[in-house]
């Protein structure tokens, strides 16, 4: 059986594997009925219990044709065999590598540096909406580790333009860019790993102003000389509070990490800590006490608050307006 084949199933397998009062397969059979839970109507296989809605004729989905372009099959014949075996598709999903200890950066960022040009609102009539993105007036170069487009279109709406390059690009080679700045953008996997990543990193500090997300918080706490640790469940979704301890402020933010600092680990006579998480006290956010550095471990590009943190934007810029001044 292909690879493809047992992806879509890959969160229901991992969860019965870890029952403890049965095995994982007797498990699945209980809960999904094994191969029987197909419903062979024209609304497509499902799992009982599991309720699915029939598309409309034409219909097509991102997700769905995504699926599709990579392989994978999703039909009652596929899902059938599927479920024949529980035993062998626990054991397969069983036999993913672990993320601890996974560098994943360098696998999803670009091959090749390339300019983003596009802002939040390029692609719209001025004359409709009555805003357009800002001019460029600085020069922002932007690590890669699985970086979001709508990061790349806040940063040129905010009067950027900016250069993206691959993860593993020299420090020497952004800066005979002539930034104004550098960013660090959000991406996947363990941030030990990235030893390229931190070393950059640490060439760079004091040079331009920085600004990290996600990993790229992660990677700065390692370059601070802190520590980095694995979250039990992770954090995901767009509905977690976070702090400014500055002000006092909270704000409704989206997250999607397994990993986060260890605050303890950071020196705080160089440190400051700027933001929280109300819900399990992680932290959410740095700030460099003598350099122009500041990170957080949420994503401010997205919008659930809806724009709690776009804030962070104008901060990078402030920044940057302040080190060329």
């Amino acid at each position: 059986m292909p690879r493809s084949s047992w992806l879509a199933l890959i969160l229901l397998l991992a969860c019965v594997a870890h029952a403890q009062d049965t095995t994982a397969a007797d498990l699945f059979r209980k809960r999904c009925g094994g191969c029987h839970a197909i419903d062979r109507d024209k609304s497509g296989p499902n799992l009982k219990g599991v309720y699915g809605r029939p598309a409309a004729a034409g219909a097509s989905f991102p997700y769905s044709d995504a699926l599709r372009k990579s392989g994978i099959t999703w039909n009652a014949a596929t899902l059938e065999q599927w479920l024949a075996d529980p035993e062998k598709l626990v054991a397969k999903a069983l036999s993913i590598p672990k993320m601890d200890g996974t560098d994943l950066a360098k696998v999803v960022s670009t091959k090749r540096p390339y300019v983003w040009e596009v802002g939040e609102r390029s692609h719209e009539p001025v004359a409709v909406v009555g805003v357009k993105d800002e001019p460029p007036r600085f020069h922002v170069v932007a690590y890669d580790y699985g970086i979001k487009q709508n990061i790349l279109r806040k940063l040129r709406g905010e009067g950027c333009k900016v250069t993206v390059v691959p993860a593993q690009t020299p420090a020497e080679d952004v800066l005979a860019l002539k930034p104004d700045g550098v960013f660090l953008s959000n991406g996947p996997g363990d941030p030990e790993p990235c030893t390229y990543a931190v070393d950059n990193i640490r060439r760079l500090m004091g040079r331009q102003p920085i600004f990290g997300i996600c990993l790229g918080h992660q990677l700065v706490g390692l370059a601070l000389g802190g520590k980095t640790y694995k979250l039990k469940f992770g954090h995901h979704g767009g509905n977690h509070p976070v702090k400014q301890l500055g002000t006092g402020k909270i704000e409704i933010t989206a997250h999607n990490h397994n990993f986060a600092v260890d605050p303890e680990s950071l020196p705080q006579s160089e440190v400051e800590f700027t933001h929280i998480n109300l819900n399990d006290n992680t932290l959410e956010g740095l700030r460099h006490r003598n350099l122009p550095l500041f990170t957080v471990q949420y994503h401010p590009e997205a919008a659930p608050g809806p724009h709690d943190s776009h804030y962070l934007f104008k901060d990078f810029v402030r920044m940057m307006e302040e080190g060329k001044g």
